[in-house]
């Protein structure tokens, strides 16, 4: 699984649910969480481990997605607050 949520750091504040492109990310009304809707659609933007500003958001791209997330970041987030740790899914 390349997505994970850490659901013990979430706050239920819909950043990933809401930016997902691919919607992946799913939303849970009656517990007010998100959840993994479309694993296989994931094509790896890392948009939800992004704009998750709790750390809830684990996501491992393949070796292919390396190159080109290393571009995209600097669009996305600056480079001194990018975390690679948010990448590893533990």
């Amino acid at each position: 699984m390349s997505v994970k949520i850490v659901y013990k750091n979430c706050t239920g504040c819909q950043a990933c649910f809401r930016h997902c492109p691919n919607d992946v990310i799913g939303w849970n009304e009656e517990k007010k969480l998100p959840y993994i809707a479309y694993q296989d659609e994931c094509s790896h933007c890392g948009v939800c481990a992004l704009e998750c500003k709790f750390d809830a958001i684990k996501h491992t791209m393949p070796l292919a997605c390396w190159l080109d997330i290393s571009t995209l970041t600097p669009a996305v987030r600056p480079v001194k607050d990018f975390n690679w740790r948010n990448w590893v899914v533990k």
